[in-house]
């Protein structure tokens, strides 16, 4: 809200772009190629993944690398065809979806349970608060005031997978405005989506071994198999909306901050082209990277 008048103003196409104004290029060839290895190598490998387990556990005669490629295929072809316009509109409807079944999931697992008592007694109390004390091995409350405030101010703030939708808006009214809706449903949807649902798992699957299999296993056990389906949907859809959004992050930010500078004198439907195949060249790291890391765990 306070810094996309100043991006906007900059008439930029990405955050790297921004620091070049700012400070110099050398700023902007670190900083993007900082942010492509981060989408290539941990948003979408691990996005991947994730999807992969879910599949695994609707078709277990489905290998892991099957599930990695049609994720792959399915999400990169839409965003090689449509690019960002595609991203924002696919990922409108997954959100929906996934709410919608989120929400579900979290009112049957209650009735299942009875009770919220039945989560405390299960749970411990420092689990219910973020502030630890200073020697939580996870998340001392020193953490809070530098480490966790210096990540969020960077992933909503700066980050291009997160950013670039804020760059598309028509004004700065728009993207204002689509910036408080954005941190409404961050705030909100993560209860339903989960911090509720991973809580009641702890009462209804106090022996499951895998805590990645803690929702795929909440929707298996307690949906109907119509709602099952509109569900998994709405689950694997917000998984490709991850994916597509990293994946045209970076193809964006090599197209623009390396591949123009270096070129500047490719038209715009020559460097729409350039976008189409670095996202098709990521498309193949990305999955390749994701069956290393299923492979070793």
């Amino acid at each position: 809200v306070f810094f996309l008048p100043y991006y906007l103003r900059a008439r930029v196409y990405t955050m790297p772009e921004f620091l070049e104004k700012r400070y110099d290029n050398r700023s902007r060839y670190f900083f993007s190629g900082i942010n492509v290895l981060a989408n290539i190598i941990i948003d979408t490998a691990a996005t991947l993944y994730a999807g992969a387990l879910v599949i695994n556990q609707l078709f277990p005669s489905v290998e892991f690398w099957q599930s990695i490629l049609a994720l792959t295929i399915l999400s990169g072809l839409y965003t090689i065809a449509g690019g960002l316009t595609a991203v924002v509109y696919t990922d409108t409807i997954q959100a929906i979806l996934l709410i919608i079944g989120s929400i579900i999931v979290t009112i049957l697992a209650f009735l299942k349970i009875g009770s919220w008592e039945a989560v405390l007694e299960v749970t411990p109390k420092e689990h219910f608060s973020i502030v630890q004390p200073i020697d939580d091995p996870f998340l001392p409350w020193p953490g809070l005031i530098s480490g966790v405030f210096l990540l969020g101010f960077y992933f909503w703030t700066n980050n291009q997978f997160i950013a670039q939708r804020a760059l598309a808006a028509k004004d700065i009214k728009h993207g204002q405005w689509g910036s408080v809706f954005c941190g409404f449903l961050k705030i909100t949807t993560p209860l339903f989506i989960m911090i509720i649902p991973g809580t009641m798992a702890r009462v209804l699957y106090p022996n499951l071994e895998n805590a990645d299999l803690v929702y795929p296993t909440l929707l298996f056990d307690l949906l109907p198999v119509g709602i099952l389906g509109l569900v998994i949907a709405g689950l694997i859809a917000a998984m490709m909306s991850s994916i597509d959004s990293a994946l045209n992050s970076a193809s964006t930010l090599v197209t623009m901050d390396f591949f123009s500078t270096l070129r500047p004198q490719t038209s715009s439907e020559g460097l729409m082209w350039v976008g189409r195949i670095v996202t098709g060249i990521f498309m193949i790291l990305a999955a390749g990277w994701a069956y290393i890391v299923i492979s070793q765990s």
